[in-house]
């Protein structure tokens, strides 16, 4: 009930008596969806700090206000908001009825102009919005000057008055509504309809019913706060209900505690679950992926070298007649129990010179050896990437702050690095990921592959391509001084393999250069491009987070 109607009318009716007189001195953000006002005279100063975000945790932990009795403004990344109502004076805070928004009138004596600081604790829709006080014949009206969510505008047309709500709280209206008391007073919330419940309201005669509302509004005009765990989630509340943790009778003391205290904690606590859900799926991610590369070096340990039947075949090439299909051989590589050779059955292509049937052996037995070593070394990789995985959780748990979590999530990539503007990274023609300190982009499409390669690539940095197939030109950008390290290749290289034709192969090949050996041919395609030395490196397809 921290952005109830009936709790914002008690506390605003407490603000009013140190509030009116006092003159807004900043006003400004440090945090994304915070708002930060800071009132004072020559003897006394204030602050209100407004978090005006989504409330994505589900429990009103993005949308709140508190009040902070000293802050401390960053030197950095602050940006001043509501200039035009600065040095204004405070001379009202008014509540919007049964509407959980209330208003700072305030009063710029020089030119006697009048504002309105309208601030909103609507949920998703929570905004905080200026307004300039306009006379005309028709009387006086609200003209919108500055939303705090700029991307808003139509929020600069929605005023304190258009919200307002004047509900028949009578006898009889509530007659007609008692079976659902919430639409008879809208405001009421989910809180008090379980106290209702806990009451017996829905079994209680009718005359029984109106005197538990009655009491329940009286509850609300008594001034007592209470801090509870309700749902197994902590709330404030103006009647006590489920575990009550603490009682106030200061309403500013109720709500910063809450704040500082309950609401932080929760999402703390809700913020931790959502980090151990992600180190749970990289868990799951990590054993799925170590179950594909076991499956795969299985055969490739088990069964026979193509360069051992290339040996074989070279062998007795001569006792090869034209058009034979198969040729029974000496296999002294698998003898049996008493040291003989085996018989084995080498399938032929008779269209195909025997040598030449050889050289293909040979060939599939290094491409063999290549995806071995690379298998067996990711299979290393991922082991002890599990191992370490496990431990994850505890060191989660033992985190005590937001701020701390933030920095472990960041130090782990378990958190994207935040996008530089929305406009901007529309207009880039790459996405762009992080691993282990390391930028990687990758083009968009075809004309955005040429883009990124010939406008955003450096000739140091590296590039790499699915080879054999169409897809995204990737780029590593690499650091003065510093080898890329392998795991950071391996992740670009199955990126590659993700965007491209090639992301259902078992294990696809991955052109790797500088980009100063990449070169653009005049007339050429869109994102067709040469590549003049290259080495080449296998990947699994890699899904980004």
């Amino acid at each position: 009930m921290h952005t109830n109607y009936h709790f914002l009318t008690k506390l605003v009716d407490h603000l009013r008596g140190r509030w009116v007189g006092l003159k807004l001195l900043a006003a400004f953000s440090q945090n994304k969806d915070e708002l930060v006002l800071g009132f004072g005279s020559a003897s006394d100063e204030l602050w209100l700090r407004a978090q005006l975000g989504n409330g994505a945790d589900g429990h009103g932990g993005g949308y709140h206000v508190s009040f902070p009795t000293q802050f401390a403004r960053a030197k950095r990344n602050s940006v001043d908001l509501f200039d035009a109502l600065l040095d204004a004076q405070v001379v009202d805070i008014v509540v919007t009825p049964f509407d959980r928004s209330f208003s700072i009138i305030l009063q710029e004596t020089r030119h006697k102009t009048t504002y309105t600081l309208f601030i909103r604790l609507h949920g998703p829709r929570s905004n905080a919005v200026a307004f300039r006080h306009q006379k005309d014949e028709h009387g006086t009206h609200l003209v919108g000057l500055m939303s705090f969510h700029t991307k808003r505008e139509a929020d600069l047309l929605l005023t304190p008055d258009q919200l307002a709500l004047t509900p028949d709280l009578g006898y009889g209206a509530w007659q007609l509504l008692q079976d659902q008391p919430n639409k008879w007073l809208p405001t009421l919330g989910p809180l008090p309809i379980a106290w209702l419940n806990e009451q017996g309201y829905l079994e209680a005669s009718e005359t029984h019913r109106w005197t538990l509302i009655q009491t329940l509004l009286a509850a609300f005009d008594e001034g007592s706060y209470y801090h509870i765990t309700h749902g197994g989630k902590p709330h404030l509340s103006l009647v006590p209900l489920g575990e009550v943790a603490a009682t106030y009778q200061d309403p500013v003391a109720a709500l910063n505690d809450y704040v500082n205290n309950f609401l932080h904690l929760h999402g703390l606590s809700i913020a931790k679950e959502a980090a151990k859900a992600k180190v749970k799926q990289r868990i799951k991610q990590t054993e799925k992926y170590l179950s594909r590369i076991t499956d795969r070096l299985q055969p490739l340990r088990t069964e026979r070298s193509p360069e051992e039947v290339g040996h074989l075949l070279m062998a007795n090439a001569h006792l090869i007649t034209p058009h034979q299909t198969e040729l029974v051989v000496a296999d002294w590589y698998h003898p049996d129990e008493a040291g003989q050779p085996t018989e084995y059955v080498i399938t032929l292509k008779p269209e195909v010179p025997p040598h030449k049937q050889a050289e293909l052996l040979y060939r599939k037995a290094g491409n063999r050896k290549l995806e071995l070593t690379h298998l067996s070394t990711q299979l290393e990789v991922k082991e002890n990437l599990s191992l370490e995985l496990m431990t994850w959780v505890d060191e989660i748990d033992a985190l005590v702050t937001r701020k701390a979590l933030k920095s472990w999530l960041q130090q782990h990539q378990l958190e994207r690095p935040e996008a530089q503007t929305g406009d901007a990274e529309e207009s880039l023609p790459y996405k762009r990921f992080v691993h282990a300190g390391y930028e990687i982009r990758v083009g968009k499409n075809a004309a955005a592959n040429d883009i990124l390669t010939l406008k955003h690539a450096y000739k140091d940095d590296l590039w790499l391509h699915a080879r054999g197939f169409a897809g995204s030109h990737v780029v590593i950008k690499v650091q003065a001084g510093k080898p890329v390290p392998q795991a950071v290749i391996d992740h670009a290289a199955g990126l590659a393999v993700w965007y491209s034709k090639g992301k259902t192969q078992p294990l696809c090949p991955v052109i790797l250069t500088p980009k100063k050996f990449v070169r653009k041919a005049k007339g050429s395609a869109p994102g067709s491009v040469i590549v003049e030395r290259e080495t080449v490196v296998l990947a699994n397809a890699i899904k980004p987070e």
